[in-house]
């Protein structure tokens, strides 16, 4: 029997500093603005799987742009020193996300004590914007490897850049175990990357 979900609480104060630092700064910045059209950030980590696991599927962000349309958002970070899932892998999952809300979306109930309201039957139509957005080390590591024959497809699904340099959340953290990571005022703005 398939479960509802009842998100919790999101902590802003955390010890990461790469993808969940991404999303953190992100969400804490209310406002993107993605290739034109600004996006408000409602939510993070609302789950979309049923399966009664402690820690299942889940939107890294959603949101709602200018023109009304709810646009989810998988978040990938990555380090010099570190390798991700390729855009397509990214891609696929945003894709199965959107898929399991469409299945679910009656159980998926309002947002987070501290997210803003979602109505999740839109989010569930084909109107919704799937969005793969990370650091611009991540889409030079990919680049590097598609120029050398890698082929990534990742139709129906818009890719940005946020100009967010690697180490921005070390810095930010410092010599803290907890911080609050903030969005670079340059960073707001995300650049669509061409297929």
């Amino acid at each position: 029997m398939k479960q509802e979900n009842h998100p919790v609480r999101y902590s802003t104060e955390i010890s990461d500093s790469a993808e969940r630092a991404l999303q953190r700064a992100i969400i804490l910045s209310s406002v993107s603005n993605l290739n034109g059209k600004e996006v408000e950030w409602l939510d993070i980590e609302i789950p979309v799987d049923y399966s009664g696991k402690p820690r299942g599927k889940s939107i890294d962000l959603i949101g709602k742009d200018a023109d009304g349309k709810y646009v989810l958002c998988e978040v990938k970070f990555r380090k010099k020193s570190s390798d991700n899932d390729t855009p397509e892998e990214a891609a696929k999952q945003l894709k199965r996300y959107h898929e399991l809300i469409k299945e679910n979306y009656e159980k998926i109930h309002g947002h987070k004590e501290n997210g803003k309201a979602v109505d999740w039957e839109e989010v569930a139509s084909d109107r919704t914007r799937l969005v793969v957005a990370a650091n611009n080390s991540y889409w030079e590591n990919w680049d590097e490897k598609s120029i050398n024959g890698w082929k990534f497809d990742t139709s129906n699904v818009e890719l940005y850049s946020i100009a967010v340099d690697e180490f921005e959340f070390e810095k930010q953290k410092g010599i803290e175990k907890k911080y609050t990571p903030n969005m670079p005022s340059e960073a707001k703005t995300w650049s669509l990357i061409e297929k």
